[in-house]
């Protein structure tokens, strides 16, 4: 192992740790193990199942963004995902996302701009999409009424970015051109690396020539949201006067404590960004411990097994795993010497 993954593990493990102290703290740790022997096997299943879906779900939006490519296919893009995210639940720095990239490259014949520029342009969507579960509540529940100002400005930003996808959609080369443009501003170390997101970015929004395909995009993305905030919705049972409005409130802040990177499986970033969210909607910590606590196992669980699974059937080895995000980063040099 290489000094710069020690590290990295190093750091997410003090984060995880940071995190659980965060969540367990004051917390009467009895009252939380019987609140976990009283939920339904029936919500259990409920909960395995949605997290197993929003793997299904992103298969088919990633199908759908992916262009069409000689000599690519877009076939096993589940068993991809599955694996990916299983990574992503034992490695720290989200490596499931360099192993993801790699496969979609040497599995299905994808360039490896178009490959990671997929994931980019997914990261972007969830983003969207998860401010939109932030802002959207604060507008109907009194108890948020505080954050109105944060909800403005996050719905600026949801607004901006929807507007530049409209904007490509019909006018691909003026805005590419204005991107281009507004690069070169950039000092000269920052601008060809913005310039190669945005490369990589573009190459995978063929999708917004189509209408059909850009409607299948938006309802596959908040159905993949809806799915998360329905399983904190199906663990809620026994708190008082909790809406789904509020899950998808708290959804909105799990989906940042996904979005740190360092923590293996989102350990103790989740916990405390979750329990964060659903403290502002009025619910107090101690009530919202045994969900928090089954939302991340639950989910953690049933993916990683799948993964295990998928992993299983086919012919990627765990070494090739390990090796996926070096592998990158060596081509990547390779190709900016060229």
């Amino acid at each position: 192992m290489n000094k710069g993954r020690i590290i990295q593990l190093l750091a997410g493990v003090a984060l995880a740790a940071a995190g659980l102290l965060f969540f367990f703290r004051d917390l009467d740790t009895r009252l939380l193990l019987q609140e976990l022997r009283q939920i339904s096997p029936a919500v259990i299943v409920w909960v395995i199942f949605l997290s197993l879906a929003t793997l299904w779900l992103r298969s088919i939006r990633w199908k759908i963004i992916l262009p069409l490519s000689p000599g690519a296919h877009k076939k096993g893009l589940f068993p991809i995902i599955t694996i990916a995210y299983m990574v992503n639940n034992i490695m720290p720095a989200r490596l499931g996302e360099a192993v993801r990239a790699a496969m979609l490259w040497k599995k299905n014949g994808y360039s490896l701009t178009t490959s990671i520029g997929s994931l980019l342009l997914e990261r972007l969507i969830d983003s969207m999409v998860f401010l939109c579960f932030f802002f959207t509540p604060i507008f109907f529940s009194a108890a948020l009424e505080d954050l109105r100002f944060y909800a403005f400005g996050t719905a600026a930003i949801v607004l901006a970015l929807s507007l530049f996808f409209v904007f490509y959609a019909f006018f691909p080369a003026s805005v590419k051109s204005f991107c281009l443009w507004l690069i070169s501003f950039l000092p000269l170390r920052f601008r060809s690396r913005v310039e190669k997101i945005l490369t990589e970015l573009m190459e995978n929004m063929n999708w917004l020539f189509s209408p059909a395909k850009v409607v299948a995009v938006l309802l596959l993305s908040f159905s993949v949201a809806f799915c998360y905030a329905l399983i904190i919705f199906a663990l809620s049972h026994g708190i008082d006067n909790f809406s789904l409005l509020d899950s998808m409130f708290g959804q909105a802040f799990a989906a940042l404590g996904t979005a740190i990177p360092l923590a293996p499986g989102f350990i103790g970033t989740l916990h405390a960004s979750l329990q964060f969210g659903l403290a502002l909607t009025g619910v107090p910590p101690s009530d919202t411990a045994a969900l928090v606590i089954l939302y991340h196992a639950l989910p953690y669980i049933s993916v990683t097994v799948a993964g295990l699974f998928s992993l299983s059937v086919t012919n990627i080895k765990f070494k090739d795993i390990s090796r996926a995000d070096q592998e990158i980063k060596t081509t990547q040099k390779e190709a900016d010497l060229l």
